[in-house]
């Protein structure tokens, strides 16, 4: 009776994992693996909103969202994000008005993420476009399982390019897209 959603995502890192599909007590090994690499303190219950809460990750993503758009463009219907040369996940919309309302959660999940890692060099925008680029043709050509869902609709789930990826399908198409 006292559950309430704090409206964000779990960082890619975690959400890959959480696509093996683990036992509970996985993913609770798993949160906990976050918040020591994130050197925040854990929540008496183990949630991982305890890494949102912390001050320094807060600074963190206050930093981030000065340095990026809060909106995403209008006709976007995701975004590949990246830190440095690392390609930390993709994001894929049928809709750009969806895509719009998740973006600042999908920005600040990414920037929890890059908390803490050493900086890299960056790379080029057509390195990074040519990446994004050849990972979407080969997500098209993929195969995978295709399962029931909590809620509306299917999952549809793969592996490509050494990751992993899932896909929420509703009446034949994909809704969003996830390669982590």
């Amino acid at each position: 009776m006292e559950f309430e959603s704090k409206g964000s995502f779990a960082q890619p890192g975690l959400r890959s994992k959480l696509l093996e599909r683990p036992d509970q007590s996985r993913v609770w090994d798993s949160v906990a693996r976050s918040t020591r690499a994130a050197e925040v303190p854990a929540s008496p219950t183990g949630s991982y909103q305890a890494i949102y809460e912390d001050g320094k990750v807060q600074a963190h993503l206050s930093e981030v969202e000065r340095g990026l758009p809060l909106r995403a463009p209008a006709p976007a219907h995701g975004a590949a994000v990246f830190a440095g040369a690392s390609l930390l996940g993709l994001d894929l919309f049928h809709a750009p008005s969806l895509f719009g309302r998740e973006w600042l959660k999908l920005l600040r999940a990414h920037a929890v993420e890059a908390y803490r890692r050493p900086a890299a060099p960056d790379t080029l925008e057509p390195k990074r476009r040519a990446q994004v680029e050849g990972l979407i043709a080969q997500a098209a050509k993929v195969e995978g399982t295709l399962r029931g869902n909590a809620g509306v609709g299917q999952i549809f789930e793969f592996r490509v390019a050494g990751g992993r990826g899932a896909a929420l399908v509703f009446d034949g198409r994909p809704i969003h897209t996830a390669i982590l």
